[in-house]
């Protein structure tokens, strides 16, 4: 069972339970979800439909189309959570959390035990998702990814406690996992991973990896000791869960250059595949952490992405750095004046070492815009890809 939910407007919070189709329009005559006050929406705008225990999304011709991250869509999977707009109305669809629980017809797999773990022989493929859980949409896009192109998928669930500092939010990270269990009921998880901390690390674990230069920079020097926390409970991950692929999201740019670099220095034997960022109808980049936002702050977020995409266009356009640089951190301060910019910043994807002043943009097309806020006690990570813009814009002349 799902729900269909508005998240703005006059009805926002007006719910529709649904368990295999709804029709989202202004005519109640065909229309399951009606919202006739909406008058960019068409009699029958859209179509959410469950194939395969998967969310799929319709448009039915409508006059003023459907969109998810601001980008039309005509036939595609709709994660759970995903927002997505009909007409000028905000909606997503999550499970029903009541109906969730009756999930035991078919039970999610689960081992909290490292022996227990290694003893499953799963059919190969396998995909592994690494969480840290409080899982949203950028999660699910990981696993939704994972499903489609191998036979077995692992999720694992684990707060590491070696990737925080001592002042650092370890204690206060959310931590829903029956909630994310329930998440993961009709997915095709073939196992979910849940040890303890002191399962993981026995008390005579001294054992950590250092990837070397590349976690100086940037958020290795704001956060000292949280690669070498993330590149240990990453190998020891793989060498536990011996997947196939190694699914990785690109909001924490930094994290997977870390770990590509791990991967390659001790010849592992994983793919990684990297996905793109999951984002709210308003750019914001999904991420755990965005809960602990105010409203104004939520409001005023979204300037980061903005702050990001100018620098990039500025430094196509043939600025230097610096110039792109101090031009997006502007963007950002005006419109986020309650944040503290920590960084912003043109980089090479690989090194993360910053780009100099442009040439060709064949010589700089794996460069990123990196950059990070904090506000009160939260942290926002974003980055755009040099190349999402440039094709942005050749698109842009093109038609």
């Amino acid at each position: 069972m799902y729900v269909l939910e508005v998240m703005s407007g006059p009805l926002d919070g007006t719910q529709w339970r649904f368990e295999q189709e709804i029709v989202i329009g202004r005519d109640e005559a065909v229309a399951g979800a009606c919202i006739s006050i909406d008058r960019y929406l068409s009699r029958s705008h859209a179509t959410i439909r469950v194939d395969g225990g998967v969310l799929r999304i319709d448009d039915l011709s409508s006059r003023n189309g459907t969109t998810i991250d601001g980008e039309p869509i005509q036939h595609g999977m709709l994660p759970l959570e995903r927002r997505f707009v009909c007409g000028r109305t905000l909606l997503r669809v999550v499970r029903d959390v009541d109906v969730a629980v009756d999930t035991t017809v078919t039970p999610l797999a689960r081992v909290n035990t490292v022996a227990d773990m290694q003893a499953r022989r799963l059919p190969r493929p396998v995909g592994f998702v690494p969480t840290m859980g409080a899982l949203h949409a950028g999660h699910l896009a990981l696993i939704d990814r994972a499903v489609e192109e191998c036979e077995s998928v692992v999720v694992s669930i684990f707060v590491n406690p070696l990737q925080f500092a001592a002042h650092e939010d370890f204690s206060r990270y959310p931590r829903t996992l029956e909630r994310d269990c329930a998440l993961l009921a009709d997915r095709r998880v073939s196992l979910v991973f849940t040890p303890s901390a002191e399962e993981f690390y026995a008390p005579s674990f001294t054992t950590t990896i250092d990837v070397g230069p590349l976690t100086t920079r940037f958020e290795g020097m704001i956060r000292p000791t949280h690669f070498r926390g993330v590149a240990t409970v990453v190998a020891k991950l793989l060498h536990i869960v011996a997947p196939s692929r190694l699914y990785l999201g690109q909001k924490d740019a930094q994290q997977l250059a870390v770990i590509r670099r791990l991967v390659d220095d001790l010849s592992m034997p994983v793919e990684i595949v990297a996905v793109p960022i999951m984002r709210d109808v308003d750019g914001l980049a999904l991420s755990s952490r965005n809960r602990f936002l105010s409203r104004e702050e939520r409001q005023q977020a979204p300037s980061l992405i903005r702050g990001l995409r100018a620098a990039v266009e500025a430094y196509l356009a043939g600025r230097s750095r610096d110039e792109a640089s101090e031009w997006g951190r502007r963007i950002v301060v005006d419109g986020f004046p309650s944040a503290e910019v920590e960084y912003l910043d043109v980089v090479d994807a690989r090194t993360f070492l910053p780009l100099p002043d442009i040439a060709r943009f064949s010589d700089h097309a794996d460069g990123l815009a990196i950059g990070a806020v904090r506000c009160s006690a939260v942290r926002l990570l974003d980055n755009v890809p040099l190349a999402e813009v440039a094709a942005a814009t050749l698109a842009d002349v093109l038609s």
